[in-house]
């Protein structure tokens, strides 16, 4: 009886998790272009920022990783902005102010830099706050940064 008992539980956890993974996909389906669109602006800026974090933490090939994940993604997002397939309703919900405050420019590389320096400065700024003014404290701040923010898993 308590060998039925388990593998009743077991297979009453297994279709709960299953319910709950089709779920997920299902809301990440429901999702419109525009919203997808305006999640891809809040995506490359967390990625520069969390580039900063990992060159400050001395993980140069997770910095690497980052800053090109933002590039690749600040490109997209700036390219269908332009073409208008993003909402305002969903850049104003989803979009960090300071993307869109850095929008003037000669080309999209040159507001991606823009934006990557607002990044950093944000970054540098939360240092500066929480009194990480040397090497190793910064060090250790940028791991726990890291580590909150779950970078690990920006664009995977």
């Amino acid at each position: 009886m308590k060998r039925f008992l388990s593998l009743f539980g077991f297979v009453i956890f297994v279709f709960a998790v299953s319910i709950a993974k089709s779920a997920e996909n299902n809301a990440k389906a429901e999702l419109t272009q525009s919203e997808q669109s305006a999640l891809r602006g809040l995506k490359f800026y967390n990625a520069f920022e969390c580039s900063i974090l990992a060159s400050n933490a001395g993980d140069k090939s997770e910095q690497k990783r980052l800053y090109d994940l933002g590039i690749e993604e600040g490109r997209k997002f700036l390219k269908e902005l332009e073409e208008g397939k993003i909402k305002q309703s969903d850049i104003s919900a989803t979009v960090p102010m300071v993307v869109m405050f850095s929008l003037g420019g000669p080309s999209h590389d040159f507001m991606l830099g823009r934006i990557f320096e607002s990044a950093a400065n944000s970054v540098y700024r939360q240092f500066k706050e929480n009194g990480n003014d040397t090497d190793e404290l910064r060090k250790m701040a940028a791991q726990a940064m890291l580590t909150e923010r779950n970078s690990m898993l920006i664009g995977r």
